[in-house]
């Protein structure tokens, strides 16, 4: 008898081309992923640098004082009628946006708004506890959140200390970690 040859693939060759696209893909998407969160810090880095040499640019004009807000936590780049960091509602300030609009246009808002909260990058005139001990640092902060909530000052990219949330700034009542750069 002769027989015919098939031509074609058996369905165990079909899987294995299956799985090994699969683990290709996988390897891909994690590689780009991780891309992704390493352009972002960059972006951050490089905005709270450009927020700095604002404030700094402000100074010098302004005969090295501030912009006249109150004591507090404020959105940047935010005017009074709006707020920011999700349900924490921290409000904006139109003399912090009308200060810094000037010397940085527009105003940065983080490279990843949609997580909720952290999505501004805010200025505080106040007292933040570094690395989540007791004691405090008295002064003018730009605070930020990377993209995993910080548990070390590294995770602050080398830009700041990590800093603990008790019942005010701009945690509110909920806690939470975040980083903060002294810029006086």
């Amino acid at each position: 008898m002769n027989k015919k040859k098939k031509n074609g693939f058996t369905l165990i060759e079909l899987l294995v081309v299956i799985a090994i696209i699969s683990l290709l893909a996988s390897i891909v998407f994690t590689s780009l992923s991780s891309t992704r969160a390493k352009a972002r810090n960059s972006r951050r880095l490089a905005e709270i640098h450009q927020i700095q040499n604002s404030f700094n640019l402000y100074l010098l004009n302004n005969n090295d004082k501030y912009p006249a807000v109150a004591q507090g936590t404020y959105c940047i780049g935010v005017p009074s009628s709006q707020t920011c960091w999700g349900d924490r509602n921290m409000p904006g300030s139109d003399i912090l946006f009308n200060a810094l609009i000037y010397y940085l246009n527009p105003l940065p808002a983080d490279p990843l708004p949609t997580r909720g909260w952290g999505d501004r990058y805010l200025y505080l005139d106040g007292v933040t506890p570094p690395g989540c001990v007791a004691g405090a640092v008295t002064g003018k902060f730009i605070l930020w959140r990377p993209d995993v909530q910080p548990a070390s000052d590294q995770d602050c990219l080398g830009k700041g200390f990590f800093s603990c949330c008790g019942t005010g700034g701009p945690c509110m009542n909920n806690g939470g970690l975040y980083c903060a750069y002294k810029i006086d």
